[in-house]
């Protein structure tokens, strides 16, 4: 008993310690290339709400009268009265019925205690935008956000599940620029996609991005058997693609939140959905403090195709190139230690094949046509029309390449050939 007394006394005056030194920072919004298309700004010493719309330019679309918690401050603690300040998202729709009066019958639920709010040990819940069927009345809440019901079904279709973003500050400050926060944006976007190339690349610097103790208590799991679990996975899978679209980077009053469509594939296993990393700066140096994942379809298979297509047909391009010129090196390098190029199975075999035609073939001419590419669960499947030249042969057909993403290039898995 003893010991949850002094637990709980320590986490009470590290909070206060906390609040003191955050106490009212304002969420201060820069026009830049990541901010989301649309987003909800409360300014709680106005008591205004904000639409904003980013085409390259900051757009305020609505102004709207709100109510916040009727106590003062950042909210702690279950029943305080107070409105959090941070960065929330828009979670789903209220569908139960609900006290006109208090709610207009219309509510939004937000992901309020987010982990920043869990790291620093806040609690509560519940804290939902919504309506109100009585007179709206500035600072009368019980923490949540409510505006007029007419204007909040004028702002239902701006309202994306899980995506739209609700900043909720002391104050709310638009600035048409600001040299260190732009510094710290383009700082934290190139973070972000080194973090994920290193994750591609299993490469243990991956886990430098992370913060080890504030990490520990967001994830609800030792930094140490984090790693252990990843460093099982990264052993597992042959290989690992991530592929990310809609990378928005949102200010808080004392951190960022990136957020962005994932899509992750291996051998065995793929996934897709949102991502958010929440980034803190520790000792000077921004870090993952926390993180969250919604398994939903976000339907990124095109864009990922594509992506990868133009890379793989200029890895085609090497390969045959490769295979022209007869340089072993390079055309060893373009397969797995593992590959089959049947009848010869793994690379030694094949590359030891290809000599000993290349001595006797002379001149090697190569027409590669009609480039097909798809997502294959191996990788992917390249298929196309191959027409062979050489000083003592020449074959036509179909060759069917089957690769998978590596560091920075691929690596053919398998090879066959339909001659025609």
């Amino acid at each position: 008993m003893k010991r949850n007394r002094l637990k709980t006394t320590v986490s009470t005056i590290f909070i206060f310690l906390f609040a003191k030194i955050c106490l009212a920072q304002p969420i201060v919004i820069i026009p830049h290339k990541y901010l989301p298309s649309y987003f909800i700004a409360v300014d709680k010493s106005k008591q205004r709400l904000f639409l904003i719309e980013y085409n390259g330019t900051i757009n305020i679309i609505a102004q709207i009268p709100c109510s916040t918690g009727s106590n003062n401050g950042d909210k702690f603690f279950q029943g305080d009265e107070k409105t959090p300040e941070g960065v929330y998202f828009i979670t789903r729709k209220i569908k139960r019925p609900l006290d006109f009066s208090l709610y207009g019958n219309l509510a939004y639920a937000t992901n309020y205690p987010n982990p920043i709010d869990r790291l620093f040990d806040k609690d509560g819940g519940g804290i939902w935008l919504h309506g109100r069927g009585k007179k709206l009345i500035p600072y009368d809440t019980r923490g949540c956000v409510a505006v007029e019901t007419a204007d909040l079904r004028n702002l239902e279709k701006y309202l994306s599940l899980k995506v739209t973003p609700i900043l909720i500050g002391s104050k709310i400050i638009i600035k048409p620029k600001d040299k260190e926060i732009q510094k710290e944006i383009n700082n934290i976007k190139n973070k972000v996609l080194k973090w994920i190339n290193y994750w591609r690349k299993k490469d243990p610097i991956f886990f430098s991005y992370f913060d080890p103790v504030s990490y520990s208590k967001t994830s609800y799991i030792p930094f140490k058997k984090f790693i252990e679990q990843k460093e099982i996975t990264f052993l597992r899978y042959k290989w690992i693609d991530i592929f990310i679209s809609q990378l928005n980077i949102i200010p808080g009053p004392y951190y960022y939140v990136t957020s962005f469509f994932e899509l992750y594939r291996s051998p065995i296993f793929k996934s897709q959905g949102i991502k958010r990393l929440y980034w803190m700066k520790i000792n000077g140096e921004f870090k993952i403090v926390a993180s969250e994942w919604i398994q939903i379809p976000v339907h990124l298979e095109s864009k990922y195709l594509a992506y990868h297509s133009d890379r793989l047909l200029n890895f085609v391009k090497k390969w045959k190139e490769a295979w022209e010129k007869k340089n072993y090196t390079l055309y060893a390098q373009c397969y797995d230690e593992n590959a089959i190029q049947s009848p010869y199975k793994g690379l030694a075999s094949i590359v030891e094949n290809k000599k000993n035609i290349w001595k006797k073939s002379g001149n090697i001419k190569i027409v590669i046509r009609d480039i097909n590419i798809s997502i294959h669960k191996k990788g992917f499947l390249i298929k196309f029309y191959q027409k062979y030249i050489s000083d003592i042969h020449k074959d036509i057909g179909n060759k069917i390449l089957i690769v998978y993403p590596f560091n920075d290039t691929y690596k053919i898995i398998e090879e066959r050939w339909y001659s025609l």
